[in-house]
């Protein structure tokens, strides 16, 4: 609840970007690993890492220069850079762990998939207003 809160707080374009944004990375991230699992026939651990570095730059670039742009930022891209590519290990993680667990449930792997975007997709955007796309105080 206290998320749901904290993002009522931000500025609703940015927010509204971020959503455009993120539905357009998660078609192309969701996209790729259905094409790499269904028509290349790839381990679905390896498609679903490819796929999410695909999501991945989309959404950096469209959020660095379109949802965040004008902002005079604290840090520099490469830090920027260095931010998200941290947060993305650690999504890329949580998304493999979700996806062994919900398959093990019984889900196949597009809906375990789009479940793991989900829950991932929460906290990221709070992430990058707090640290990775954050205002200089200048």
């Amino acid at each position: 609840m206290k998320l749901f809160k904290k993002l009522n707080n931000y500025n609703g374009t940015q927010l509204r970007k971020f959503i455009v944004i993120g539905v357009l990375a998660a078609s192309v991230e969701f996209g790729s690993l259905v094409f790499l699992v269904r028509l290349l026939n790839t381990n679905l651990y390896i498609a679903n890492s490819l796929s999410f570095l695909l999501g991945l730059i989309t959404s950096f670039g469209l959020n660095r220069f379109w949802t965040f742009k004008g902002n005079k930022f604290q840090i520099t891209i490469t830090g920027q850079l260095g931010l998200y590519f941290l947060l993305a290990l650690v999504n890329l993680f949580l998304t493999n762990i979700f996806l062994l667990l919900f398959i093990k449930f019984g889900f196949g792997y597009k809906i375990s998939k789009l479940i793991a975007m989900s829950l991932t997709s929460t906290w990221n955007f709070i992430f990058y207003k707090q640290a990775i796309f954050m205002k200089s105080r200048n």
